[in-house]
């Protein structure tokens, strides 16, 4: 059986620039044959409010269950004025538990030059919290508006080298 994995969209926003980038790393994994990869956007598990796991409220399970099932993330995320997306945290906080001791890899996207370096700086003391393993090398996604104009134009080819290293890492984890 394969080990799956989830790649989260984190963030709702309409007409993100994000969502190129993670159409772009989903094609990327889904032809290996070493994992199984379920896409989602956090917009499809929050709720407009911070559900907290010990409320056993229904609406949260199935987020739960996934998170349950998966043995590793990959979040792309962007940079929003320094930070990452409030429904980003929302959708980690509906769960607790079932992140100890499995591994994340942040992909941090911007317009700007570094690549969303700030959203994972603040993003990974909420991940430590969550007992996740941290992996020793994160995604930066730079001038996502210039880079992902298409989707695989030769621009986006220079990442695949770094979203494989980063993804076989991942694995090693496990």
């Amino acid at each position: 059986m394969k080990p799956l994995v989830l790649l989260i969209l984190g963030t709702a926003r309409d007409n993100n620039e994000s969502v190129k980038v993670f159409n772009y790393v989903k094609e990327k994994l889904a032809g290996r044959d070493d994992l199984e990869l379920k896409a989602v956007e956090c917009k499809e598990y929050i709720h407009g409010k911070t559900i907290a796991p010990q409320d056993n409220n229904p609406i949260i399970n199935p987020w739960r269950d996934l998170v349950a099932k998966a043995v590793a993330f990959i979040i792309i995320a962007p940079e929003y004025n320094h930070g990452y997306p409030g429904e980003l945290k929302l959708l980690l906080d509906q769960e607790y538990e079932a992140y100890k001791g499995k591994p994340v890899l942040v992909g941090g996207v911007s317009s700007g030059v570094w690549g969303g370096t700030r959203l994972i700086e603040n993003l990974v003391p909420v991940l430590k919290a969550f007992g996740m393993k941290l992996l020793k090398d994160d995604l930066h996604f730079p001038k996502v508006k210039e880079s992902f104009t298409e989707l695989n134009s030769e621009a986006n080819k220079l990442y695949e080298p770094m979203i494989k290293k980063a993804v076989d890492e991942l694995l090693l984890e496990i």
